[in-house]
């Protein structure tokens, strides 16, 4: 098992009082209030998890995504982006999608041409979370020295990143359709649910999907892999999740 690296403070850090933690008062009536609003908060969780990726109203996502894709060479026309001009309403269903297709994807870590089809089951979720990795400053830099490094390694980052969005998902509760073996086998304690909604959910659970990818990785990079190595990658980091999240919000 791979030594737990992720820092507390980077999880937010869940048992210890934060600035963003708003503790209802003694009164029944602001405690009322205090439990509305985490409810609240929970339903546009589960209403943000749920949703389902379409190619062409969440393009801009797409667009977002695609100048991340690490390449020495321009996409399309020069100065374009992958899309090729792909924008909202320029496109529907299928067509949407085949105007996003480029081999140049799977340097992301996507599994094929047509990344649209990798976020089936963690939605939007999955690709506004994977936008906000690249965008965080958490992940390497988009640089080809970094990028080299990681498909040395052959880590499959896209599809690390959107199977930890739904192992969040599934680990908060917050999203049913999601379910797996490293899904069902952790589920989080009723005070780190606590304080991830009391901080106003979506924050936190991009901030936790963010360090998880990057523990992932470096569990990857701990040995020679392949393909058929992720599940149990995957699987081991998330046992750590688990164990430190539970350690710190007990």
């Amino acid at each position: 098992m791979p030594t737990v690296v992720v820092p507390r403070a980077s999880l937010l850090p869940l048992g210890q009082p934060g600035p963003l933690r708003r503790k209802p008062s003694s009164s029944r009536s602001d405690f009322t209030g205090f439990r509305e609003r985490q409810m609240n908060t929970y339903a546009r969780m589960r209403a943000a998890a749920t949703l389902e990726f379409d190619p062409s109203s969440h393009a801009l996502l797409l667009e977002q995504l695609s100048r991340y894709v690490p390449s020495r060479y321009s996409f399309g026309a020069a100065g374009s982006s992958l899309g090729g001009g792909v924008g909202p309403g320029s496109g529907a269903g299928g067509e949407a999608a085949k105007a996003w297709r480029s081999p140049l994807w799977t340097r992301l870590g996507f599994q094929g041409d047509d990344p649209t089809t990798d976020f089936r089951g963690a939605g939007v979720m999955g690709l506004s979370h994977l936008v906000a990795l690249l965008s965080s400053g958490k992940w390497p830099p988009v640089t080809e020295s970094a990028w080299e490094e990681v498909a040395l390694a052959g880590f499959p980052l896209a599809v690390a990143s959107i199977n930890v969005t739904g192992f969040l998902q599934s680990y908060f509760g917050v999203n049913p359709r999601v379910a797996s073996p490293v899904h069902q086998r952790h589920r989080c304690t009723e005070r780190a649910l606590f304080e991830v909604l009391s901080r106003g959910g979506f924050g936190p659970l991009q901030s936790l999907h963010a360090d998880l990818v990057c523990h992932v990785y470096r569990c990857w990079a701990e040995a020679p892999r392949s393909p058929m190595d992720f599940p149990k990658v995957l699987a081991e980091a998330c046992a750590d999740f688990h164990a430190t999240v539970s350690a710190i919000s007990s």
